[in-house]
């Protein structure tokens, strides 16, 4: 038998363990589009504006101050909208940031 055969055997191995290790592993995660960041902020602008301005009128009807309540709850939406929409994009920027650090 020839020496040079265990070690080509051994090293083909391994070179197969690494190629199924490299497959089995799970592909780093990809950064939020700018898409999915603008709809994002969107979102969070609408919800704040659409909340504020329902809980106003309700509130208004019921208590009988109209249009005060849905003004100050609305103006209070926006800026609520305004922190969270601020907030998430703070948030995907250390992502981006991490990743970029990282790297693969």
């Amino acid at each position: 038998m020839d020496d040079r055969d265990p070690p080509s055997a051994a090293s083909d191995l391994q070179a197969r363990i690494d190629e199924a290790r490299r497959k089995a592993a799970p592909p780093p995660p990809k950064p939020a589009s700018a898409k999915a960041v603008s709809m994002r902020a969107g979102i969070e602008l609408f919800a704040g504006v659409a909340f504020g301005l329902i809980a106003g009128i309700a509130l208004d009807r019921w208590l009988g101050t109209a249009p005060w309540l849905m003004v100050v709850l609305m103006i209070l939406g926006i800026a609520a909208g305004l922190r969270n929409t601020i907030r998430a994009a703070q948030e995907d920027n250390r992502k981006a940031r991490k990743d970029t650090d990282t790297g693969p």
